[in-house]
């Protein structure tokens, strides 16, 4: 690992979520997705991060979590705070990498993943991802999508050069369906809910950072500024994308209606 990853992770390694979500939009997937699954489901969590939606998945649909990162330090803290929430039967941490899951076909009936499949795309990542899906097993991800069509033209480069595959509502709609997916239900995160549950502990980790570090340390300059331009971005663009949560399944669309 290189001194920037290195600092990231430190960075990151103090922050209550990895990503932008909280607990109330975790659960709206939940009370989504809990009609299409049995009582005690076996569940994967994809990119768990220190696992702040983890643990809301296991308080509420109970079943077995099997909770997939490739830093073991989240993994050690998601593993105390289980433990302090009574939450350890249901919860195993395990390190692994998103993009080669290391677990046998039609293994779970409930994959969950916030703000992770960005990593591999959304294509790739529902291709790989729902062989891991027992039949008519339920898929929850986040990730982001454009809101309007005319973002500053800025805001659109830098998303461009980030996330090449991030579309409007209605095209990611139809590459999903593309994929063979049936979408159970969909909803978009709050955009204050990225300043409250993310960026704001995220600025306050960045001046921590900085005071506990030399100012003349490029490396770590260098990585706290990449940062800093992602939320000059995100308040620069006044609302044009956010995650949108996505419950899908495969083939079928299963009891219950979609809400469109």
């Amino acid at each position: 690992m290189d001194q920037a990853m290195r600092y990231f992770y430190q960075l990151f390694e103090q922050l209550p979520r990895q990503g932008p979500g909280d607990a109330h939009h975790t659960r709206k997937a939940i009370d989504s997705a809990r009609p299409h699954l049995p009582s005690a489901p076996t569940i994967l969590d994809i990119g768990c991060g220190s696992g702040a939606q983890t643990l809301t998945v296991a308080a509420t649909l109970g079943g077995t979590i099997t909770a997939l990162d490739n830093h073991p330090p989240f993994l050690e803290q998601l593993r105390q705070q289980a433990r302090a929430e009574q939450l350890e039967a249901h919860i195993f941490p395990c390190l692994g990498d998103l993009q080669q899951l290391p677990f046998p076909p039609a293994s779970f009936d409930l994959i969950w993943s916030e703000g992770a499949i960005y990593l591999m795309g959304l294509t790739a990542g529902l291709r790989h991802w729902g062989t891991r899906l027992k039949s008519n097993g339920i898929l929850v991800i986040s990730d982001n999508l454009w809101l309007h069509r005319s973002p500053h033209p800025e805001v659109r480069a830098f998303w461009q050069e980030e996330s090449p595959e991030m579309l409007d509502l209605s095209a990611t709609q139809a590459r999903i369906q593309r994929l063979g997916y049936t979408v159970l239900d969909h909803f978009t995160l709050p955009i204050p809910v990225w300043e409250e549950s993310y960026y704001r502990p995220l600025e306050q980790g960045i001046a921590a950072m900085r005071q506990q570090y030399p100012a003349s340390d490029p490396i770590l300059e260098q990585t706290l500024a990449t940062l800093e331009q992602e939320m000059r971005i995100f308040r620069l663009a006044d609302g044009a994308y956010s995650y949108q949560y996505w419950v899908l399944t495969k083939g079928a669309s299963g009891r219950g209606a979609g809400r469109w």
